[in-house]
């Protein structure tokens, strides 16, 4: 239930009222001079109340700049705003995966380049790469199964759709820095090992074609 101020005519007086009062008792108690209910139209009432509702809901939906000045949009359950604290968390998780990235490949590509390394490790290396490779490729694949059947699929039966996943399409960052930074250093000998495995797959061909088939 509802309260109404009235306002006498006469002395100026202000008393509040329930909104259901029999209208012939209103009188004012300074004066005693008859007091009249004003007349509310409903329907300005409701825009009234429908105004009030648009300006809150309006201001629940501002946008916010965010730190890198785009229009924050996204709204929590209740009409609040995200807050900043996992934005905040998720670039900094994407600098601390960028700087191990830059460790491990350094460190890997020191190893396979800067010659540091025995010939006979070195030779290791080159003869197990395609190895590491392989092994590094099922990983990604077991992941993106992980994130998604489609993208699992698409990995394991689309030729080099496991790179274009691992750089572009996952957002497990330290898992995308560590395969990375580790192709750093074996990269060059698996695109050697496949490059000779696809010329001789070429070459049986031809020689397959040049004898009738």
């Amino acid at each position: 239930m509802a309260d109404i101020q009235l306002t006498c005519e006469k002395c100026s007086h202000v008393m509040t009222v329930s909104e259901f009062v029999d209208e012939s008792a209103l009188t004012c108690p300074e004066c005693g001079d008859a007091l009249t209910r004003p007349i509310v139209d409903s329907s300005t009432k409701q825009k009234r109340q429908v105004g009030i509702s648009t300006k809150t809901f309006e201001t629940q939906e501002a946008e916010e700049p965010n730190e890198d000045g785009s229009r924050a949009t996204d709204l929590w359950p209740g009409g609040k705003h995200a807050p900043r604290a996992p934005r905040r968390a998720k670039v900094r998780h994407h600098l601390y995966g960028w700087v191990l990235f830059g460790v491990l490949g350094s460190l890997m590509a020191y190893l396979r380049f800067g010659g540091v390394l025995p010939n006979v490790y070195l030779e290791m290396l080159k003869q197990y790469a395609i190895w590491i490779g392989i092994a590094l490729h099922l990983l990604i694949i077991l992941k993106a199964f992980e994130d998604s059947v489609f993208q699992g699929i698409l990995c394991l039966l689309i030729p080099f759709y496991t790179l274009y996943y691992i750089v572009c399409v996952t957002d497990a960052v330290y898992f995308r820095a560590t395969i990375c930074g580790l192709m750093a250093g074996v990269g060059l000998d698996v695109g050697i090992v496949m490059q000779d495995e696809f010329f001789a797959v070429c070459e049986f061909v031809r020689a397959w074609i040049a004898k009738g088939g």
